[in-house]
């Protein structure tokens, strides 16, 4: 008696086994854990309908400030002292490598919510936004809310 051999393809595991776990570091020392942001629940905003970032970059895509309307507002200049003057919700000013932006209407479309743009109010936030998320063109975002330049 002969013994037939089973020539059917057996079935393989195609998913590759994981032998060791993987932890991810931070880019570097100055990046900025969400976590040490003290963001809770609390303090995110709900968002409303139409009320987020998409529709903001969408706003601002049917509006586009013209470059030369552009060039005629980086002509503008102001102190931080100024600037430190617009600290409220209705009146926000903030500055991004030196040039100044009035944010107030963007504190609604903010992902992080209002009160996480409040901290940076009437101050230099630069530092702030490259620790939180430097991949953000903000040029793009708020280009239309630029207002000047920081003179010294």
């Amino acid at each position: 008696m002969s013994e037939q051999k089973d020539n059917a393809p057996k079935e393989q595991n195609t998913v590759p086994e994981i032998k060791k776990k993987v932890k991810i570091q931070p880019p570097s020392s100055t990046f900025t854990s969400p976590d040490s942001l003290n963001i809770s629940p609390n303090n995110l905003r709900q968002f409303k309908r139409g009320n987020n970032q998409m529709a903001f970059i969408h706003q601002i895509k049917k509006n586009p400030i013209e470059n030369e309307e552009l060039r005629k507002k980086l002509n503008n200049r102001y102190t931080m002292e100024e600037v430190a003057k617009h600290n409220k919700p209705d009146d926000c000013w903030m500055v991004f490598n030196n040039v100044v932006y009035d944010v107030t209407e963007y504190l609604n479309f903010h992902p992080g919510g209002r009160s996480i743009l409040m901290t940076c109010a009437g101050k230099d936030g630069t530092s702030m936004f490259y620790k939180c998320h430097p991949w953000v063109d903000y040029n793009v975002l708020l280009k239309n809310y630029t207002i000047g330049t920081i003179t010294k």
